[in-house]
């Protein structure tokens, strides 16, 4: 058994392996590596909705405290803190509750709210398909930070639609009832399509069952804190995969002109909402369309996005995870491997070799991705953690010859480990047994597991 935690909300799945040093510059130099590259990334099979569903689910478990800002790498004894509660409660949808503001929920009917959407000349049209907001086109959220682009905020819609979806199934007349059921539903289903149906897709095969169809759990990490926490390796290197599967641009609908991701910062309340206070009707996402007609990339490089707002190297994302990652010294992938192969975790042949790590940024032709850093050697020595497991992942779906989006397996012992944890954690808002209360997804069968297909069949006709 494994895991420390403090008062940080943060733990560490391995914490008796020393944290990796590395010098600000080095993952700066590292980070721009991986955004050079004018190859086309190859399409995955798995629906770009997933890549949204993952992000949503991030922000759910995990905030740290300060926001998501740019470190300057350098490592701190001290733990970053998580102000969200780690559970799968969805506590970035509902907040505190009932009676919490932010929440929107309307208490005359326990229902949550939604946002009117507008016409192109800003005026506001009948459709309920945006998230609640001020005046000043700020959403009134638990967590501001599902505002950040279109297809997050377009998600928790989903999500406050499926709430009011089942309260419409009921016939009790307590408006307070009526959302602690509603609601009870919703986390029940949040959980089964996290567990079968996208962690199936994103986890290696083997890994995902010794973790979620094997009884007993033989050879898996028991990540067992003392107090609820996430560790530090999952959420500061393996989760974040999801950055590299990102499209440039997704059909949102029929007839709709595509919304490349520039775009998809923009139309949220947080950076201005293309000067609207709310969101125009035309980019509201049809999901059937989004998950029919959008692959999410491949796990590789190169990985070219770029925060707004923020300029020099901090500007992009893969040298903004590098220095986080720096920060909360974490192990490098090397020591972590060994780990797992003494203790049988893995074995020796599923370590990566000095190819691997250093895949060439050009197809077929040199320098590989570490040729243009300085501390080549020394990073093919300590590799950072979420640049292995991108590796990894590479490696394991170029050698496959498939078309996967899969982790390879020491991400995928991270990732698994921590999300059987996290679903036996306990969930104030579970069902109760009385069945009467057990409500079903649209074209749901019987006793059949919740997909990401049957929430948008249940919300969008």
């Amino acid at each position: 058994m494994f895991g420390t935690q403090g008062e940080s909300g943060f733990g560490r799945m391995f914490p008796h392996i020393a944290g990796a040093l590395y010098t600000p510059d080095q993952m700066r130099e590292l980070g721009y590596a991986m955004t050079l590259g004018s190859h086309i990334k190859v399409d995955s099979s798995l629906a770009a909705v997933y890549t949204y569903l993952g992000q949503f689910i991030d922000h759910d478990i995990t905030n740290t405290l300060g926001g998501d800002r740019p470190s300057d790498g350098a490592a701190d004894s001290r733990p970053p803190v998580q102000t969200a509660t780690p559970a799968l409660d969805l506590s970035s949808v509902y907040g505190a509750g009932f009676h919490d503001p932010r929440a929107a929920v309307v208490r005359s009917s326990g229902k949550m709210r939604l946002g009117a959407c507008c016409d192109d000349l800003g005026q506001a049209t009948r459709r309920l398909a945006d998230l609640p907001r001020e005046h000043n086109a700020m959403a009134i959220i638990p967590d501001g930070r599902n505002d950040n682009n279109l297809f997050v905020a377009q998600m928790h819609v989903m999500f406050l639609q499926l709430h009011n979806y089942f309260v419409d199934q009921m016939t009790i007349k307590r408006p307070e009832l009526r959302y602690r059921m509603a609601r009870a539903n919703v986390i029940h289903h949040y959980h089964d399509l996290i567990v079968h149906d996208l962690l199936p897709k994103i986890l290696h095969d083997e890994v995902y069952a010794k973790y979620f169809d094997c009884p007993s759990g033989d050879n898996t990490i028991a990540f067992t804190p003392p107090t609820a926490s996430i560790p530090l390796e999952f959420s500061g290197a393996a989760f974040r995969f999801g950055h590299s599967i990102i499209r440039d641009s997704y059909e949102i609908g029929r007839g709709v002109p595509t919304v490349n991701i520039n775009r998809a910062f923009a139309l949220t309340g947080r950076n201005g909402m293309d000067g609207h206070d709310r969101l125009p009707e035309r980019f509201v996402v049809d999901w059937k369309h989004f998950s029919a007609n959008n692959r999410a990339k491949k796990i590789s490089t190169p990985i070219k996005l770029q925060i707004p707002g923020f300029s020099g190297y901090e500007k992009f994302i893969t040298v903004r995870n590098l220095l986080r990652g720096s920060a909360f010294a974490l192990p490098c992938a090397q020591d972590i491997c060994q780990f797992l192969i003494n203790d049988g975790y893995i074995s020796k042949k599923d370590e990566l070799d000095e190819r691997q790590l250093n895949p060439q940024i050009w197809p077929n032709e040199p320098p590989g991705i570490l040729d243009n850093c300085g501390a080549k050697s020394y990073l093919l020595r300590f590799t950072p953690l979420w640049y292995y497991l991108l590796m990894e992942a590479r490696a394991r779906n170029h050698c496959r010859g498939n078309n996967e989006c899969k982790l390879g397996v020491v991400g995928s012992h991270i990732v698994a480990a921590t999300f059987k944890y996290l679903t036996r954690l306990p969930n104030h808002y579970s069902r109760p047994n009385d069945t009467r209360w057990h409500l079903r997804l649209k074209g749901q069968g019987e006793g059949a597991r919740a997909t990401i297909r049957d929430l948008i069949n249940s919300v969008q006709s």
